[in-house]
């Protein structure tokens, strides 16, 4: 499911990094100002529409719908600025003709029904959703309103601890989305973590080692984008969620 990825051969490995002490300081932690992030607050609301995925066809079959729908987005995204769709703010970024040609990618792939249908809680509790294009509001009896509450909780709850397999697994999605676009690559003889293990066996010290890796990459990618991010998805979607139910969850 996570090949190993090459470095491009005659790049001198860590030549771009600035050494600070014993550390080595990544370009992107130096070349642009940086501010930290919160997860709960800035991070989750980007994921949470990987998380309804993940809840709804589990981790292997949703990563491929994921994975799928990232790239009918980078498809239709004509600019050549680099953009990570798997943030749902990024969304945003594609104008009403590359929406269109979109959501046309996602019907000749046979995935526009099942996505609207899995993102329907995005779409139907939030006003200026990313993902409104996607689908058209509809009323909804007291029953199936409930219901897709409940599954927007449920995910909530299940991503809201950074450190737990759903969290750490949606943030794969955006770490991966970054390999699989050839903007990361790993130096031939690093020592890469098994990300696999994080869904087969995620309990084990391989999984704590690729999920550290992860948090700490999507952390840093993310202090990367929020200089130039939008953050408005984000402070939404709180907004309107603490006005659709009360907020008890366990953690």
């Amino acid at each position: 499911m996570f090949e190993e990825q090459k470095v491009a051969k005659n790049k001198k490995i860590l030549e771009d990094h600035k050494k600070v002490g014993k550390k080595l300081i990544p370009p992107m932690m130096y070349s642009v100002p940086l501010q930290e992030t919160n997860y709960i607050e800035e991070l989750l609301p980007e994921i949470i529409w990987m998380g309804l995925i993940h809840d709804e066809l589990g981790y292997h079959k949703g990563i491929d719908i994921i994975r799928a729908f990232i790239k009918s987005a980078s498809d239709s995204y004509t600019s050549e600025n680099y953009i990570n769709f798997s943030l749902a703010s990024n969304l945003r970024k594609l104008a009403d003709h590359e929406k269109e040609k979109f959501v046309q990618k996602l019907i000749k792939n046979e995935l526009y029904l099942d996505v609207s249908e899995l993102l329907a809680p995005l779409v139907y509790f939030y006003d200026d959703s990313p993902f409104s294009f996607l689908n058209k509001k509809v009323d909804l009896s007291i029953s199936e309103e409930k219901e897709l509450l409940e599954k927007l909780k449920t995910s909530i709850d299940r991503l809201f601890d950074r450190y737990d397999t759903p969290s750490v697994v949606a943030q794969l999605n955006v770490f991966y989305t970054r390999v699989l676009d050839g903007k990361i690559s790993f130096p031939m003889g690093m020592d890469i973590p098994d990300f696999n293990a994080l869904i087969d066996d995620p309990h084990s010290d391989e999984a704590n080692k690729a999920a550290g890796f992860v948090r700490n990459s999507v952390k840093s990618e993310y202090m990367f984008e929020f200089t130039k991010h939008d953050s408005s998805w984000a402070t939404s979607f709180w907004n309107q969620s603490y006005k659709l139910d009360k907020c008890e969850f366990e953690r």
